[in-house]
């Protein structure tokens, strides 16, 4: 179960548990030499998003427009700590993903540019048609 969660909308996003999560997240995939470029990453776009941030994981979304007007509600990035990955809390997520979609009144939901491959299986699960074009160089 996902607990203390809190959705901040651009500049409220408070730094310091950005800066924790980018830490938390380096630290497990061994990236820690890479925190600046992943702070610079997510202060990039900090006031156009929306944090959803709690104490087990967080994701990170922004409201974008497709090149025929609709709008979109891309996740940037996503993070659940390895004693919380289970299909209930990323569920969870999932929803709370819908939730702040509903909210802004948008019907679509992307993957955004650096997700791993489980986020669009269990998108796809969810009844999500994920559409993605990539090519690593």
């Amino acid at each position: 179960m996902l607990t203390g969660f809190t959705l901040y909308s651009g500049p409220d996003a408070p730094f310091k548990l950005i800066d924790k999560w980018i830490k938390i997240v380096n630290r497990e995939f061994r990236l820690s030499r890479r925190n600046k470029y992943s702070t610079a990453f997510f202060y990039g776009f900090k006031d156009q998003s929306y944090f959803y941030i709690g104490n087990e994981g967080y994701f990170v979304a922004m409201e974008q427009q497709d090149m025929w007007g609709f709008r979109e509600l891309t996740i940037l990035s996503y993070y659940l700590l390895p004693e919380a990955r289970t299909l209930e809390n990323l569920n969870a997520l999932l929803e709370e993903m819908e939730k702040l979609a509903k909210a802004l009144k948008i019907k679509r939901i992307c993957q955004g540019s650096h997700l791993n491959e489980k986020l669009p299986i269990y998108l796809k699960y969810k009844g999500y048609k994920i559409s993605e074009m990539r090519k690593d160089l």
